[in-house]
């Protein structure tokens, strides 16, 4: 078939250049190669599955169950996971009535009110009666001894209460609050003498109200004032506030001087405090 195409004059048209390329033939590979190689590639893996062995039966001692928690089950593809081993729950612990020790301790409530807890061996017990007699009483004392340094004898005073038991906790109004006291258990005789069998620990109770000790030992010098003035500002005023700079510090002195009187005359006999007197 021509072509239809028009010619330009003096234009020769390009022919295809001969192909290099080898032939098919030359370069595939042989065909036992070229199956073995499809075979394997085309291959899966087979997928692995882990079976469970029947676990053999082990007898178990008469009186006890077997673990269930490593059996498994037969044909299973699985093992079942362990159950949790549960310790078993302690009794609970009861706290004994009776330590069997002489002890007596007092704590503090609030201002008004102490609690105490006291035990009284059998023993103890029998060689005080022994002492001072079958009739003697059982009792709590509890004396008063504030601001001093008890001997046994020296306390402002004391009061009793019957107890029965020899092991008990009562709590006892004192009614002082600020005051110290402590106490002893033992025995009264009808003709008043007394055997302590046990004494406790000294307690103070607190205030029911503010101290009425207001800088008791608070002293202030003249340097120490003028610093004190200084640090509050006093000098620090501008050109033409020197009256309000003296206003202030008259003032100062008067507050200060008239607190050092007052806590003369609070204090009985007292005529100052000089350093070295």
């Amino acid at each position: 078939m021509a072509d239809s195409k028009p010619r330009q004059p003096g234009v020769t048209p390009l022919k295809p250049a001969a192909s290099t390329r080898p032939p098919l033939a030359e370069i595939k590979p042989p065909r036992e190669w070229r199956s073995s190689r499809s075979v394997e590639e085309r291959r899966v893996p087979a997928p692995r599955v882990l079976k469970a062995m029947p676990m053999p039966l082990e007898s178990t001692p008469e009186g006890t169950l077997p673990d269930m928690g490593s059996a498994a089950v037969t044909g299973s593809a699985h093992l079942l996971p362990q159950a949790p081993v549960m310790a078993p729950t302690p009794p609970p612990v009861e706290l004994p009535a009776l330590y069997g020790v002489d002890r007596l301790a007092v704590l503090v409530r609030d201002p008004w009110w102490v609690y105490a807890w006291w035990e009284l061996t059998e023993g103890n017990l029998t060689d005080g009666r022994q002492m001072m007699g079958a009739d003697a009483a059982l009792v709590l004392r509890v004396y008063d001894v504030s601001a001093i340094l008890w001997d046994g004898t020296n306390h402002h005073s004391h009061f009793d209460v019957g107890i029965e038991d020899h092991a008990g906790c009562w709590y006892l109004e004192l009614g002082k609050p600020g005051a110290s006291f402590l106490a002893e258990i033992g025995l009264r005789a009808p003709d008043g003498r007394f055997l302590a069998l046990v004494r406790s620990n000294a307690v103070s109770l607190p205030r029911d109200g503010v101290s009425d000790v207001v800088d008791e030992e608070w002293m202030v010098l003249g340097e120490a004032e003028r610093e004190l003035f200084e640090r509050a500002g006093g000098g620090s005023f501008g050109p033409g506030s020197g009256e309000l700079s003296r206003l202030l510090e008259q003032r100062l002195r008067t507050e200060m001087a008239s607190g050092l009187s007052s806590r003369a005359a609070a204090s009985p006999g007292a005529s100052g405090w000089r350093p070295g007197a």
